[in-house]
């Protein structure tokens, strides 16, 4: 089998995406530069809790990092599907073994902050360089290069250039790579999100929030509150706190970054609600604004010029705040690095961004199109990015319809593998493009020994 062609590969932005993508790539031989423009990796301005799918943290777990999700993470076992207004239980119930049986693992919850200082310590352990207070202005693409200028002037060359750096939401953070590859971000602002902390023991002292922690230190519920275009994700993030994301309709007047809010604004959104969202607005200590938009979509992912993609939420369309949103990104990365595993020639860069484009973008429209079908997508609480679509179906559904649209929900997100596609696809499309070019020997047989020998390894 031919050796791997070491590029060395730029990434800009040190998030979830880009950490992941560093890390893939690393394990396949490539060399990995990130620059982030924050000062410190280890501290995530406005983080607050974070969901990680199953399927994804199957392939964080084929990396070795089960052992680390259990130091910062809770495994989310039980769900329940509850009215907004009425605090009735429409379904719920324990759902760890169906997660095992659609991704190989369970649903994971954890603050965004230290998933985020878990990636990059990996990322730097395989010998990816982080650099901080390295902000992007610029980029210049070339058919076989591409270099990106820092805000010191200093330039940074690399063989395949990654955009990972996000949206602009935050004050004073900069990101390049969306205006680089979308002429005008031209939105509609129609819902606002916000994220609530609460401690543990401010909900100890109630027993209707007490019975919602977790009952011990590796094992938690999941809370979904569905309402007509309003509901709330509630779920513990370590023993010692729980978090809501509470999504509603925008007043006229709205923050248009990431902000600090008062617990005001919290507590005027869950003025209908059952009692004990209203004690949890109530005793957060923490309390993040968030303008929740419509985004125009990236059509083309890589420059027209030469080797640069863009990846995560610079180049999505999805809703800020969503499961959908953090584990698309860290599949981006996850696939990029697996079909560059089989890089040979430079020649090959630009199919295999191609590919990431295709597969990823396909997989994108499968999760607005399960959002826009199923009141029950774990993305959102139902409802609310459904409201428009849905509205009679979410007022309308029992019991039965809730607990079918679950099931349909978790085998729609958590049944994809992004290391698998990129795998199928070499099968499928990449060695015939190679044989066709008259250069690889790489048979089907060789690849599928080295998927089945993965997954030896992941059953013991």
């Amino acid at each position: 089998m031919p050796e791997v062609l070491p590029l060395q590969v730029v990434i800009i932005g040190a998030g979830i995406s880009g950490l992941t993508a560093a890390i893939a790539l690393r394990r396949v031989g490539h060399s990995v530069v990130v620059l982030e423009q924050e000062a410190d990796v280890d501290v995530t301005p406005f983080a607050a809790g974070a969901r990680l799918a199953p399927n994804m943290a199957l392939v964080y777990k084929r990396w070795g990092l089960e052992r680390a999700l259990k130091k910062i993470g809770i495994l989310l076992e039980h769900a329940e599907f509850i009215g907004f207004t009425t605090g009735e239980i429409a379904a719920g119930g324990d759902w760890q073994e169906e997660m095992k049986a659609e991704a190989g693992t369970n649903h994971w919850a954890m603050r965004y902050e230290d998933l985020r200082k878990l990636l990059a310590d990996t990322a730097k352990a395989s010998g990816a360089t982080v650099r901080v207070n390295s902000r992007a202005v610029s980029v210049s693409i070339k058919p076989d290069q591409g270099q990106v200028k820092l805000a010191s002037g200093e330039l940074v060359v690399g063989d395949l250039i990654i955009g990972a750096d996000g949206r602009d939401e935050i004050a004073g953070k900069k990101p390049i790579t969306r205006g680089i590859l979308l002429e005008k971000e031209d939105y509609a602002k129609y819902k606002r999100l916000i994220i609530a902390l609460i401690s543990a023991s401010a909900m100890r002292g109630d027993p209707s929030l007490a019975a919602m922690l977790p009952k011990d230190d590796e094992h938690g519920p999941l809370y979904s509150w569905f309402g007509d275009a309003c509901g709330v994700i509630g779920f513990p993030t370590r023993m010692d706190e729980f978090c809501i994301h509470v999504f509603y309709p925008a007043p006229e007047t709205i923050d248009s970054i990431v902000h600090l809010a008062g617990k005001d604004d919290l507590i005027k959104a869950m003025a209908t609600a059952e009692p004990r969202l209203r004690k949890l607005a109530a005793a957060a200590h923490t309390v993040i604004g968030i303008p929740v938009r419509e985004r125009p979509e990236v059509e083309d992912w890589v420059h027209p010029d030469g080797p640069m993609i863009a990846i995560g939420e610079a180049a999505h369309p999805l809703t800020t705040g969503s499961l959908t949103a953090l584990n698309l990104a860290a599949g981006d990365g996850m696939i990029l690095g697996r079909l560059f595993k089989n890089l040979h020639r430079k020649e090959q860069i630009g199919s295999f961004l191609a590919a990431v484009v295709e597969n990823r973008q396909k997989r994108i429209r499968d999760i607005q199109k399960s959002e826009r079908a199923n009141p029950l997508t774990m993305s959102l609480p139902a409802g609310v990015e459904q409201a428009r679509y849905l509205k009679a179906t979410v007022q309308h559904m029992g019991n039965d319809g809730i607990v079918s649209f679950a099931e349909e929900s978790i085998r729609n997100a958590y049944s994809y593998d992004p290391e698998d596609e990129a795998d199928s696809w070499w099968v499928e499309w990449g060695i015939l493009q190679e044989r066709a070019a008259n250069i690889t020997p790489i048979t089907p047989l060789n690849l599928s020994v080295d998927v089945h020998a993965r997954n030896d390894s992941i059953s013991r």
